[in-house]
């Protein structure tokens, strides 16, 4: 096996650890686990673990909907909250890229 893989499987076991242990999100523990165990870039280390999040968050969202665990309408007004702040943000940084020039 090539180092890569062995160490992407030691980085799995470590945060499927964490996780489990402390409920703290994948997300949290796999970017610099990525990044600092593995060795990726910040910025591959960041989108490899954004995909691996995404297909992980869809699988769980079909199985917490065929359990009938969703609550839409919480789930709108989440989404509204949370595009809106994500505008916010991208302003900001836009903002801020273009005062330091």
């Amino acid at each position: 096996m090539d180092e890569i893989c062995i160490g992407m499987i030691g980085v799995c076991l470590v945060v499927g650890i964490v996780v489990g242990m402390t409920e703290i999100g994948g997300g949290v523990s796999t970017t610099p686990a990525l990044i600092y165990w593995v060795g990726l870039g910040s910025l591959t280390g960041v989108g490899t673990d954004l995909v691996f999040m995404v297909i992980l968050k869809a699988l769980a969202t079909w199985l917490h909907q065929l359990s009938g665990n969703i609550d839409g309408s919480l789930v709108r007004q989440l989404c509204v909250g949370s595009v809106t702040s994500v505008i916010a943000g991208l302003i900001v940084i836009v903002i801020l890229h273009w005062i330091a020039g």
